[in-house]
Parts: C-alpha cells; structure tokens; sequence
C-alpha cells in the first residue's frame, strides 16, 4: 500500500482565437490545433500517514477544511495532519489512534473531530493542540453539527450527545435502543430546525429530539422489512416536509 497522500493541482487552459464567445454557439467553428494549451501542474504532494499502510486498506472518507491558509486533514489511521495550502508544508500533526472517517465540524480557530478510538476531540486549528476531549465510549462515524455553541454528534451506538463546544461539557445524552444483531457501519449527521434535531437510527427508526434536552419528540419506523433497516442519509427540510434516503432504496418524505 502506498501512503496515503493529499495533491493539489492547477488546471490551465487557454483556447487562443476565441474572440466574442457570445457569438459562438456552442464553439461551433473549429480551432487550430497549434492554438489549444492545456496544462495540468502538481503544486504539491504530502503523505497524511506518519508512514507506510502495509496493513489491510483503511477507508478514508473524511473530507478535509480550511483554516486562514492551512488544510486540515484527517486520516482513518493515525490523526489529524494540517499543512500550508501554498506549499504543502506540514505544520502540525495530531496523533489520534485509528484516526477519524468524518468529516470534522470548524468555528473560528476549532477544530471538532468525532474519532474512531472512542473520543471526541476539540482542537486548535491554528497549531493543533488539544483544547478538550470527550468520551462516547464507542467509535463516531457520523459527521457532527454545531450550532450556536452547542456540537450535537451520533455515536456509532445509537446515542446522541448534546456538548458545550466551548468546555466540551456533555448538556444532554440520548440512547436509543436497537433490538438488531447486525447493522451497517455508518451514522447520520443530526439536523436542526426550529428547536427539534432529527436523526436517523441503525434499526430504521427517525427520531426527533427537543435540541433543549434530548427528550424524544417522536419516532417513527421507516424500514420494517429489510435485513439491514439503517438510516443513515443526512436528512433534509423543504418547507413543511422533511426527508431522508433509507437503506432499502426509499426515499421517505416526512411531515
């Protein structure tokens, strides 16, 4: 296995004789070869891993972000890895054993990395120091959302937690129990509206909880037939309607 590497390319084309391109329907007339460019440079490219995966292949499917002139990274091996945009240069690398598969939550200068060792992990942006941690106790998969100071995040439990993202102080917990023996690896990314978070469950059960205390508001079985019932889409609100795509291949539309 190769390393695990992060590439930033540039991508140049310049079409020379292309005069009043509103006069051209769909770049009707032909163009001399001689006048094509296309160009395709590497900028740079750094390895996210500390060394080789010799290992079985690892999912890497967190998505990174960036702050003021730094890409921040994580890996499902070994952290968290932020380097300059302009020059690829590592500027600091956060050790988190088997890393992290979501993508990370950002405010201001903090980082909020649900990871697979069973912490949560608030972090400087700027030098990736660790500001707080909080334990769920199982891995997180699920990507977390915060809003107006509060990070609500799904254990790959079923359970949801309600943290202060300034302290990383645990305001509320919800469990939900699921009666399956097998499920898919995955979690759903809360939603809030209007004072209710919704979130979907490993046994095909959406719920909504009161943002305020993680009581449930309602619940509702979505997928009662298949072997594997996972809810696991992140949901969307239109209006009065609310809905989210099931493992069964079904696009549910709530009120």
């Amino acid at each position: 296995m190769m390393k695990k590497s992060m590439a930033f390319f540039k991508v140049c084309a310049g079409i020379a004789g292309l005069c009043g391109l509103s006069a051209c329907s769909g770049f009707s007339s032909p163009v001399a070869e001689s006048h094509r460019t296309l160009q395709i440079q590497r900028d740079w490219t750094v390895p996210s891993l500390n060394a080789d995966n010799l290992a079985a292949r690892k999912i890497h499917r967190s998505t990174g972000v960036i702050f003021q002139n730094l890409w921040i990274q994580a890996n499902s091996l070994d952290g968290v890895i932020a380097v300059k945009t302009s020059t690829g240069d590592k500027v600091w690398k956060q050790q988190i054993p088997f890393g992290s598969e979501v993508t990370p939550a950002i405010v201001k200068d903090r980082i909020f990395v649900p990871a697979n060792d069973g912490q949560i992990y608030c972090l400087h942006a700027g030098t990736g120091d660790v500001v707080w941690t909080f334990a769920t106790k199982t891995e997180n998969i699920a990507e977390p959302l915060l809003e107006d100071g509060i990070l609500y995040v799904q254990a790959g439990n079923n359970s949801v937690f309600a943290l202060d993202a300034a302290t990383g102080q645990q305001i509320w917990m919800y469990s939900h129990s699921d009666s399956q023996t097998i499920s898919i690896r995955g979690g759903s990314k809360p939603l809030l509206n209007k004072g209710l978070l919704y979130v979907g469950m490993s046994d095909g059960v959406f719920v909504a909880l009161d943002a305020k205390n993680g009581k449930m508001k309602w619940e509702k079985l979505l997928n009662p037939r298949k072997k594997f019932r996972d809810i696991d889409s992140d949901a969307i609100i239109d209006g009065e309607l609310l809905f989210v795509f099931g493992y069964d291949h079904q696009i549910y539309a709530l009120k």
